[in-house]
């Protein structure tokens, strides 16, 4: 039984933009993308939305805490190796939350269901893979590891050995890794980047804050697929050195300290967009806050994806480019067909004219999200309130 998803436009995710058109979805997947007329009579059902359909919607960086710890250290501890009352190791070296940093925003479901359905979160309070894995989200799941010293480097390697051996379904397991000391101290750091193999990793920094590249090379964390951040200091030439590496800049555009954007741009380093602590992200609106800072640093005609415009190309570092820059680009941001059908719509604001420019300004307005094809959240207007949803239910069903 197919199902249509057609809208006043489709952006697959390949530059294009589909005027009046649809996507088939059959089963999990997508089966094709074209004008409406094309592909209405192959579909059982339809849903029509006057605005844009978009791939999956991509946060690079967020901040998850466990919102049912009590019932996860439970039943669940023994089944779920990521159950909060399981520690991250037995000597505690992994995780060392304190200050603000530490209260990360709660991720419950009714906040879930209005975010992007490909998540990176940073654990840095309890646990909260088994919290995403119910969601059924995509993406990557990073143990944030503090300040390794050379004297626990060892058994900082071992308990992360021991926690990437253990798969979650659906989700990669990674590891957020502080950037080395300022003393240059990298062998602690070097350790714990080996021991991370190659799972997803992120080198963790103090927003604007300078960071050492060439102490990140000499770690040997400097690879693709690697993002630094949130919002380093860079200079031209340590972009240049992570765009030669193939390692992205985590950028989070509504941040109380604001990126400098113009030395990443002009050393041609890669940028992923993420939300932070927001509590709950709009992938759409970080893209309009970063066109907009690019915008006031004067950085107009800069196509940080070989993009039309900036509208266009913040657009893309929140589907496609995004994606493939963190490791998912043959599984996400794009509605091929063949695809699983992870897709999202969002109601049109009439208030530009451009459509990147007009997707942007849709930033809240998201009234459905479909996630392998089963629709997982929808609203009849985006100036209606979400309906209420049972929680109990949600975790019965599995996100």
């Amino acid at each position: 039984m197919a199902t249509l998803y057609s809208a006043s436009a489709v952006l697959p995710g390949d530059g294009r933009c589909v005027a009046d058109a649809g996507v088939l979805v059959e089963g999990e997947r997508v089966a094709a993308v074209a004008p409406v007329d094309r592909l209405a009579g192959h579909a059982s059902r339809r849903h029509h939305v006057d605005g844009a359909l978009l791939p999956a919607l991509v946060n690079a960086a967020t901040v998850v805490e466990l919102d049912d710890a009590a019932e996860s250290a439970g039943d669940a501890q023994a089944a779920d190796p990521f159950a909060v009352a399981d520690p991250l190791d037995p000597a505690g070296v992994l995780a060392r939350p304190g200050g603000d940093e530490a209260r990360a925003a709660p991720w419950s479901a009714d906040r879930r269901r209005r975010s992007a359905p490909l998540a990176v979160d940073h654990l840095r309070w309890g646990t909260g893979v088994p919290a995403m894995t119910r969601t059924r989200l995509p993406g990557d799941s990073l143990i944030d590891v503090g300040a390794v010293g050379a004297d626990e480097a060892d058994d900082v390697a071992a308990a992360l050995r021991a926690r990437l051996s253990r798969r979650v379904a659906g989700r990669r397991v990674g590891v957020a890794l502080a950037a080395p000391p300022d003393d240059g101290d990298v062998a602690g750091v070097a350790t714990a980047a080996r021991a991370a193999g190659d799972a997803p990793l992120r080198v963790t920094t103090r927003p604007g804050r300078p960071v050492d590249i060439e102490a990140l090379g000499h770690a040997g964390v400097l690879r693709p697929g690697v993002s630094v951040g949130p919002n380093p200091a860079v200079d031209v030439a340590d972009a240049q050195r992570l765009a030669r590496a193939g390692v992205s800049v985590l950028v989070v555009p509504r941040a109380a300290s604001a990126p400098d954007l113009a030395p990443v741009a002009e050393g041609g380093a890669g940028v992923v967009l993420g939300g932070g602590l927001t509590p709950a992200p709009d992938p759409l609106a970080d893209a309009a806050a970063f066109a907009g800072l690019a915008a006031d640093a004067g950085l107009a005609g800069w196509p940080p994806c070989a993009a039309a415009s900036l509208a266009e190309g913040a657009l893309t570092l929140v589907t496609g480019v995004g994606a493939a820059r963190l490791g998912w680009g043959e599984t996400a941001g794009s509605l091929a067909p063949g695809r699983r059908a992870d897709l999202v719509a969002v109601e049109d604001t009439g208030a530009a004219t451009g459509r990147a420019e007009a997707v942007l300004a849709a930033a809240g307005r998201q009234v459905l999200t479909v996630l392998a094809g089963v629709q997982r959240a929808r609203r009849a207007s985006a100036d209606v309130v979400w309906p209420p949803i049972d929680a109990q239910a949600w975790r019965d069903e599995g996100g």
